[in-house]
C-alpha cells in the first residue's frame, strides 16, 4: 500500500502530533471501517490520509476557516487514540515490528539509531537526539524543537523539561568525545551539531 499521510508527518515533524497520532492514523489507514466515524470526519480523514491533501486544500475543499485543519486532525485522531471501541497499541506496547513501522513513518530510521547507539554506547533518546541534530545539516536547533521531535508529549501536550534535555546532551557529548562529531551549545538557544573531517 501506498503510504501518502504527507500531511498528518508534516504536523508530527513540527511538534503538533504525537507518536500516539501517528499509531492512530496508521491503523486506521489499515482499516477505516474499524471505528464509525460522522461522515465529514471520515472524509477529512480520508483527504488527508488516502488523497494526500494539505490542511490547506483539506480546508478549502470542506470550507473550514483558515489554520483549523491541523486541529481539526489532531482531535479525530485523537478520538481515534483514545476509543474505547478499538485498540489501537501504544508504541512503547507494540511489537519489534510495529514500532518498527511507526518509526519509518515519523521519518526515523531504526537501522540508523541501532548503529549510533552500538557505536557510541548511548541510549535510544540520545540516539534520536544525535538524528535530530545531525539531519539539521550544521544549523542550530532550538530546545523546543529538539524536545518536540524527540520526546511525545505527555498527555497534557507539555514537553519534557529542560534540565532532561541538558543531561541527555551532557551525557551524548561525552559519549562522542574523540569522534568526527562534536556538539556546540549556542547559549539561550539551543544545539548545533558540527561535523569535522576525519584525519
Amino acid at each position: 500500500m501506498v503510504q501518502l499521510m504527507h500531511a498528518l508527518l508534516e504536523l508530527y515533524a513540527k511538534g503538533y502530533l504525537t507518536d500516539e497520532h501517528i499509531s492512530a492514523a496508521k491503523s486506521w489507514r489499515d482499516n477505516p471501517v474499524k471505528m464509525f466515524l460522522a461522515p465529514s470526519m471520515f472524509r477529512i480523514m480520508h483527504d488527508a490520509i488516502f488523497k494526500d491533501l494539505g490542511v490547506q486544500a483539506i480546508e478549502h475543499r470542506h470550507g473550514l476557516p483558515d489554520r483549523s485543519a491541523k486541529a481539526i486532525l489532531r482531535l479525530i485522531l485523537q478520538a481515534l487514540y483514545e476509543c474505547e471501541s478499538i485498540f489501537i497499541r501504544r508504541p512503547e506496547d507494540a511489537s519489534d515490528a510495529h514500532r518498527a513501522e511507526i518509526e519509518l513513518l515519523r521519518g526515523e530510521n531504526v537501522d540508523d539509531l541501532s548503529d549510533l547507539m552500538t557505536r557510541f554506547s548511548i541510549s535510544p533518546m540520545q540516539a534520536r537526539i544525535f538524528l535530530v541534530l545531525q539531519n539539521a545539516g550544521g544549523r542550530t536547533i532550538t530546545y523546543d524543537t529538539l524536545a518536540q521531535r524527540t520526546w511525545r508529549f505527555s498527555r497534557d501536550g507539555n514537553p519534557p523539561n529542560i534540565n532532561t534535555l541538558k543531561v541527555h546532551i551532557c551525557n551524548l557529548k561525552k559519549a562522542i568525545h574523540g569522534s568526527e562529531f562534536t556538539i556546540n551549545t549556542v547559549h539561550g538557544i539551543g544545539y548545533r551539531l558540527i561535523e569535522h573531517a576525519k584525519a
